[in-house]
């Protein structure tokens, strides 16, 4: 009797790993995915000592990280977004005086990453509502001007300016009490790179790159304005 009673415990127990191990086990409360393949969105925009310029250039790319996770009535899903973040900005321009006609140089370099999140009710396909809804993650911009005045010798001045900064950053999203089912969470980061130039011998220059990043997904109740205990 007592061999039996293992053989069904253990018949039992497998039940429980096949049911618990389909791609929507009902116990799961949390879901995360992570990625470390680098996306990249690079521009870039320059003028000779003629003073022709190529025009402004701009490149835009995004990825888009996606988890599951099966959300209760009256819960909320709580998102939290993590990604390493680069921007290289270099701005180049020299400024002429003292050859009859002044001439002024810009330069211009901007970078973006904003991130937008949606939640899909796989069994209806309506989105739940996310907020605060697309963020900029980071940006920066620098824009270079140089300029010589007149004088009776002829002038040249020139100027360059090379920054390059990672940061790691974080922020939270809320799906606002979703109706109950099944949720695919789609993260869509969005890249743009931004360089202008103008007047002579002038280079704008802008790489954006999106590292190491991880998402989270779990079920939470919410109120707003308030602070609750589940």
């Amino acid at each position: 009797m007592k061999s039996k009673l293992l053989s069904l415990a253990a018949v039992a127990a497998l039940a429980i790993g096949f049911a618990s191990s389909g791609a929507h086990a009902q116990s799961a409360k949390f879901a995360a995915t992570w990625d470390t393949e680098d996306i990249t969105a690079f521009a870039t925009s320059s003028c000779d000592d003629t003073g022709a310029c190529d025009g402004p250039d701009m490149d835009m790319n995004s990825t888009i990280e996606m988890a599951e996770l099966h959300i209760s009535t009256h819960k909320s899903a709580l998102i939290g977004v993590s990604a390493q973040i680069g921007i290289n900005l270099i701005t180049i321009a020299k400024g002429k005086g003292g050859t009859g006609t002044d001439v002024t140089s810009t330069a211009l370099a901007k970078g973006d990453v904003i991130v937008d999140v949606t939640l899909v009710n796989q069994g209806s396909g309506d989105n739940c509502t996310v907020a605060p809804g697309p963020i900029v993650f980071k940006s920066e911009m620098r824009e270079l001007t140089v300029s010589a005045d007149s004088t009776a010798d002829e002038v040249e001045v020139s100027v360059g300016i090379v920054t390059d900064s990672v940061s790691a950053n974080h922020f939270n999203f809320l799906g606002v009490e979703c109706e109950q089912g099944w949720y695919k969470m789609m993260a869509d980061f969005n890249l743009s790179a931004l360089a202008d130039a103008s007047g002579v011998d002038s280079t704008g220059e802008v790489l954006v790159t999106l590292g190491d990043r991880v998402i989270t997904l779990q079920e939470v109740r919410a109120v707003k304005g308030s602070l609750v205990e589940d």
